[in-house]
């Protein structure tokens, strides 16, 4: 943790004293220890020094913004995630089974909602033409419905023919009521 902690200062330590040094360059206050008669040195940075330092600063600040995006992100996740188990946690201890199963479908958009709707009432399976029948819903929305709840792990298909037949997983038939 701390070596993470270093790399993300050390751009932060190099974007100063880049600044610093462009500072005072424009000032003209010399930065070289000796004075430019002795040595024979210029006395201003070269004007495409100042390209380099700029592209070196915005390199240089990607990670330290990207560092703090992701750590609000991480902190948001884990507040969802939490959420949602204090939910699961509270209603394992009730018996019946996450209050007709409105907690779980809240996290369903409209048209998710309709479909798992439909499979609890026909007992938790469903040939996918009959869904799109029932819910007055394109073929097209169905099955892009279906695709996405099964990504989520909240339903099955399986080819029956030339349709899919649709079944609710065990865990969701778990959490709710039939």
């Amino acid at each position: 943790m701390k070596r993470k902690n270093i790399l993300l200062w050390a751009p932060f330590i190099i974007i100063l004293i880049i600044l610093g040094a462009g500072i005072l360059n424009y000032f003209g206050v010399s930065i070289y220890p000796i004075s430019q008669e002795t040595c024979g040195c210029q006395d201003r940075i070269p004007d495409h020094y100042y390209l380099i330092f700029g592209i070196a600063l915005i390199l240089s600040s990607i990670p330290i913004t990207y560092y703090y995006i992701s750590k609000k992100m991480e902190k948001k996740l884990d507040e969802h995630v939490e959420s949602l188990s204090r939910i699961v946690n509270k209603n394992k201890s009730q018996k019946n089974n996450l209050s007709n199963g409105n907690d779980i479908l809240k996290f369903l958009n409209p048209t998710e909602q309709k479909i798992v709707q439909i499979l609890l009432k026909n007992n938790g399976e469903m040939l996918q033409s009959q869904i799109g029948k029932i819910g007055d819903m394109t073929k097209l929305k169905v099955h892009r419905t279906i695709k996405s709840l099964e990504e989520r792990k909240i339903v099955e298909a399986e080819h029956y023919g030339k349709t899919n037949k649709i079944f609710l997983t065990k865990e969701i038939k778990k959490l709710l009521p039939s």
